[in-house]
């Protein structure tokens, strides 16, 4: 599945994905300097913030299938990109959900069929 992004909407998931970025890094930072609950709640919406910018770039996409064979790559790399991040960009922030034990296979499976199923309230438009 190729996708072709119109250039404004390219130049908006890029600047998301790096202003994104830059929250979550500082989060992070704070989070390790000074465990608190606070910290970490912090930690916590810049990282639901990521997993919205996921969904967004799989709408722009067009996933509407995701048992498709077109779709296969977007499956495929959401899967990678939520086991671990850093497999396929070395600097990525976000979390290693499942190279680090944060979430179970069957809890990834739960989570890339919120972000992929058209049926989900996530996707509901």
């Amino acid at each position: 599945m190729n996708a072709t992004f119109p250039p404004q909407l390219a130049g908006h998931l890029a600047e998301s994905v790096r202003s994104a970025r830059r929250r979550y890094r500082k989060r992070l930072a704070r989070c390790q300097e000074k465990f608190s609950e606070k910290a970490v709640h912090g930690l916590r919406i810049e990282t639901r913030r990521i997993l919205a910018d996921i969904v967004r770039e799989n709408q722009a996409r067009g996933v509407t299938d995701p048992n498709a064979p077109a779709a296969a790559p977007v499956v495929q790399y959401t899967w990678g990109k939520l086991w671990n991040s850093k497999a396929s960009n070395a600097c990525s922030t976000m979390p290693r959900f499942g190279h680090a034990g944060v979430l179970t296979q069957a809890q990834i499976r739960d989570l890339m069929a919120l972000l992929l199923d058209p049926r989900s309230p996530v996707n509901a438009q």
